[in-house]
């Protein structure tokens, strides 16, 4: 047995197998030691992608341009078509209800008050002579009413401040003609806002809706993003000419806007990154750009269109 033994194995494995009181060896070591853990290393790079994928989330944006408009600005408007005589305050002056703004030319309205008045004190006087006349009585009820629209007609030629506020942007100078609704000034009310319209592609509608975060940037420091929130989106997607209107006359050339858009309205988050956020950083008209949130999930749905689905149905 020993001789059929000694012909299987060599005499060095015999003298190793004595020496290791009958251990049995390992088996063929065909791998280096360092592919061993080449796998293990692999492995947890794997889970540590996995984990991060979860955590991680992409967000998707939805961009378009976007115009400032100051809520509580009011806009001061000739009643007709009128020469400005004078101005009689000028910007960031603090004006009270009732106060003159703008005295438009009223020559033809002193001449009709003048004439008016006339008539009125020559009536007054038969009336005095003869209380019982009752044709006096009548010319003068008659000339008095006249005598009030004719002061009306005179005083509506001053525009006069209708709120307390600060008086804004002149837009008229002396000598120049007020078309009727043509604005003259405007006037920045104590208790105003900001508001940021945009206007967004249409195919962003089925993933807007109220309360989404968002972002605005000036066009004049495009680096400089401030927080606002969407507080309003319209229902129906709209053309660029319908929407340069709803933008306003004085804003809509100034906008580029093309392809089916669709409406928002975004308030501004008083506080931003823990700092008040003055209103008055903004002015009417100034254009952008706005940035809409429309959805967050963890990178590794967005990465694997089909793992989204799955976990989907999951859900359901």
């Amino acid at each position: 047995m020993s001789d059929e033994s000694e012909e299987l194995f060599r005499r060095e494995a015999w003298r190793h197998h004595a020496a290791g009181a009958g251990v049995l060896g390992d088996p063929l070591k065909l791998l280096p030691g360092w592919i061993r853990w080449s796998y293990r290393a692999l492995a947890l790079v794997i889970v540590l992608c996995a984990i991060l994928g979860f955590t991680f989330r992409l967000t998707r944006f939805g961009s378009g341009q976007s115009v400032v408009q100051i809520i509580g600005q009011r806009d001061i408007v000739s009643p007709a078509t009128a020469l400005v005589d004078s101005i009689l305050v000028m910007p960031g002056q603090t004006v009270t209800i009732g106060q003159p703004l703008v005295r438009l030319d009223a020559s033809e309205q002193e001449a009709e008050l003048g004439r008016v008045r006339q008539e009125f004190d020559l009536a007054l006087a038969n009336h005095l002579r003869d209380l019982l006349d009752p044709s006096a009585n009548e010319a003068l009820s008659r000339l008095r009413t006249q005598l009030e629209f004719a002061t009306r007609t005179r005083d509506m030629r001053d525009l006069r401040s209708p709120v307390e506020g600060r008086v804004g942007d002149l837009r008229c100078q002396s000598g120049q003609q007020l078309l009727p609704g043509q604005s003259a000034l405007t006037l920045l009310t104590k208790h105003r806002s900001v508001r940021f319209v945009g206007a967004l592609p249409g195919r962003f509608r089925p993933l807007l809706r109220t309360g989404l975060p968002a972002w605005f940037a000036s066009d004049a420091d495009p680096h400089r993003r401030v927080r606002v929130v969407i507080v309003r989106v319209d229902e129906e997607i709209i053309g660029p000419n319908e929407a340069g209107r709803y933008l306003g006359n004085g804003v809509a050339d100034a906008v580029t806007l093309s392809g089916p858009v669709v409406m928002v309205e975004a308030a501004l988050v008083v506080r931003d990154n823990g700092r008040m956020v003055d209103p008055d950083l903004f002015y009417s008209g100034a254009h952008g750009r706005l940035d809409v949130e429309l959805r967050s999930e963890p990178a590794m749905l967005a990465l694997i269109p089909g793992l989204a689905t799955a976990v989907g149905n999951g859900h359901d």
